[in-house]
């Protein structure tokens, strides 16, 4: 999985689509194997939604968007099952903006970044990193959305979060 996210990083789509079926196989097999236990569950719904983010976020890129939609969704259910609120945030928002609601993508950003705020606070790397990507993407989204006073102040937002 961090090979796969290591190449989509790079731009190597061609590597990230031939190992994402495999990816979602494994996944899937193992969250079939959890059924009855709760705990190895949440632990497999942690390796099963930055898969499944990975995937939309793969489709979204290569103009997929039905199917990249689909597969947030079904990220964003494992990251709940997960109690994994940072893939959740960051799910959603690559596929709000893959199918186009860029109103509901900045109310997503701004949700996710105010409770995004005591994490980042105490230092938290990975939630601080999410912090930066959601006010960048809602800059995006509110640049398709024509609000260039609003994209600014999120791009404002962003850097500072880059700095830091």
């Amino acid at each position: 999985m961090e090979g796969a996210w290591s190449s989509y990083q790079k731009g190597d789509l061609g590597r990230v689509v031939t190992a994402l079926p495999g990816l979602i196989k494994t996944t899937q097999a193992m969250e079939a194997a959890s059924a009855g236990d709760a705990g190895y569950r949440r632990a497999c719904a942690a390796i099963s939604a930055p898969v499944r983010h990975l995937a939309g976020t793969t489709l979204s890129k290569i103009g997929e968007a039905d199917l990249a939609w689909i597969a947030a969704e079904r990220a964003m259910q494992a990251a709940d099952d997960s109690d994994d609120p940072l893939v959740l945030a960051s799910s959603g928002m690559h596929a709000l903006l893959a199918v186009g609601r860029f109103d509901d993508a900045l109310e997503l950003g701004d949700v996710a970044a105010k409770w995004l705020l005591p994490r980042t606070a105490e230092g938290d790397p990975a939630a601080l990193s999410l912090y930066g990507m959601l006010y960048f993407r809602t800059a995006v989204a509110a640049a398709r959305h024509q609000d260039r006073t609003t994209a600014n102040d999120l791009l404002g937002h962003a850097s500072a979060a880059g700095r830091r």
